[in-house]
């Protein structure tokens, strides 16, 4: 609106009229435009934000890191006071909160059931929300009746229809309203966010499984860092070598299993390893007493999103076939020369 006053003793004329109303139109259109390229700047903004915060949780794997990493970068994305952030939990159909900032009191570990509070409203609908005051909500869950949270937005964590889990920015100002931009905000971070932490899902399942079968795995494996220092060891390599994994963990491991004659050899193929290739050999290899033993071996490269992070040393015990070797020449051989035996 705009307020015009004409000098004292002169009224405004029709032409006055005219130009007033031009103004006004034209004003009106200034101030849209400027309307307009404030929404888009800010739209802009929002946008770098979010590929800024997202960019940085790639390079994350490790789940609980990245649960707390995405609540926190929410947060701060989006101007408020506190939040949660929960995973769904698939066989027992129900959330289970994750990660707690700045609601008074930690919920991390808490279980809701699907319609329960606004987390689980959003999970069960799959829609977003915002409640003004939650307080005075009917949904609300028992959880928070005494918190300081006043205003809050929620939202699903989806791949596809595929839930993930759910996550809730609150406020604690009742001056301050949560609308549809932050809602919209919320949501754009929430579709990426869900991605991020399926990632990291994935990869520690991955782990999980990958640690399963070394740990009962028949061949011998040790784990060991760029520097050749031994970070873990399954049950068979304590079998073959006879040492615990609490005896070698931080030891160099070619140092713990050959004596200094053999040790050229051995280092030349773990240097293999560290340079990214696979390295294979037959060798012999000492054990915690002292015996010298006849091994196959495997330097494998460790790769983390390409990036080389450690070594996997693969022994395989094949002292009995030299055994098995030398025994069936003695058998040939007898044999060859039994027809001559009878021939005398």
């Amino acid at each position: 609106m705009a307020y015009l006053r004409s000098a004292q003793g002169q009224a405004f004329g029709e032409e006055g009229f005219r130009l007033i109303m031009l103004f006004a139109s034209q004003a009106a259109v200034a101030i849209e435009k400027a309307r307009l390229f404030t929404s888009a700047r800010n739209r802009a903004d929002d946008q770098q934000a979010l590929i800024d915060t997202l960019s940085d949780l790639s390079g994350e794997l490790e789940l609980p890191k990245v649960l707390n990493a995405v609540l926190n970068r929410a947060i701060k994305l989006l101007g408020v006071t506190g939040g949660e952030l929960a995973t769904y939990d698939q066989n027992k159909k129900e959330l289970r909160i994750a990660a707690s900032l700045n609601l008074g009191v930690d919920s991390t570990g808490t279980r809701m059931r699907l319609g329960e509070g606004a987390m689980g409203y959003v999970a069960q609908t799959h829609e977003p929300l915002i409640i003004p005051n939650y307080q005075e909500w009917t949904g609300r869950s028992s959880n928070y009746t005494q918190s300081t949270v006043r205003s809050v937005m929620a939202a699903p964590l989806l791949i596809g229809n595929r839930l993930v889990g759910a996550i809730a920015g609150v406020h604690s100002d009742p001056t301050r309203t949560l609308g549809t931009e932050d809602l919209r905000l919320l949501q754009l971070f929430a579709s990426q966010a869900a991605i991020a932490i399926e990632n990291a899902r994935l990869y520690e399942a991955a782990q999980q499984q990958f640690e399963a079968l070394v740990l009962n795995n028949p061949v011998a494996i040790t784990n060991v860092d760029l520097e050749f220092n031994i970070i873990s060891a399954n049950p068979a390599f304590e079998d073959l070598f006879g040492y615990t994994e609490k005896e070698v963990i931080g030891k160099k491991l070619d140092e713990m299993v050959t004596t200094p004659e053999l040790r050229a050899e051995a280092t030349r193929h773990t240097a293999i390893g560290k340079s990214g290739q696979v390295s294979r050999g037959m060798g012999r290899r000492r054990r915690k007493d002292g015996v010298l033993i006849d091994v196959e071996h495997f330097t494998i490269p460790v790769l983390v999103a390409g990036e080389k992070v450690g070594i996997m040393a693969l022994y395989h015990d094949v002292g009995e076939l030299p055994d098995a070797r030398r025994a069936a020449e003695t058998a040939n051989k007898t044999k060859s020369q039994f027809p001559q035996k009878l021939s005398h």
